[in-house]
Order: structure tokens, then sequence, then C-alpha cells
């Protein structure tokens, strides 16, 4: 939940940075992962100022989030499955 070395709203805007140099105006953006970082952490309030937060998973108090501006229309959680983290699965309009 730290954000790492530099903290979790320096972490975001790194990763935001990279979304940006590889995006053209109009793109849809679905951005996730395993940030090893909770709903309402500094990283994920940060990255939700870029990116609106569209799924969380229960694993280890919701460490794995998806982010999009597209439409999400389904989400689901399909267990861990011999890991310490979620499998999600979301459907999004593009």
């Amino acid at each position: 939940n730290s954000g790492g070395r530099h903290g979790g709203p320096a972490t975001a805007e790194k990763i935001v940075q990279v979304i940006h140099s590889n995006t053209q105006p109009g793109d849809g953006v679905i951005m996730v992962g395993t940030f090893n970082a909770q709903v309402g952490s500094q990283t994920v309030r940060a990255l939700e100022g870029y990116l609106p937060r569209t799924h969380t998973g229960i694993a280890n108090d919701g460490i794995d989030h998806f982010f999009s501006q597209l439409e999400m229309i389904g989400a689901e959680n399909l267990g861990r499955g011999g890991s310490d983290h979620d499998a999600l699965l979301a459907t999004f309009v593009v």
C-alpha cells in the first residue's frame, strides 16, 4: 500500500505517463493489475484521478483492480485457483 520507494502518487503518475505515451486521443484504455494496494490507498486514489476504477477483487482486502473510461458491462470473480490473488473477468463495451 505504500506505493513503493517513491510513494503512491508518484507511482500512479509514472503509470499514467506510460499510458499517455502509448495512446492517442480517442483510444480506449483498460488497465488491469495486481497493484498490491487496496481501495483508498494513495496509489489507487491517485490512479482514480486519471481513470475510473471499474472493478476490484476481494483477495487480500482488494488489491487487484480494473481501471477504464470504457463502460464495463460485466465482471466476475473466478476465484483464486491456486494463487493468493483473484482471477478476475470483465467485459467492456469497445
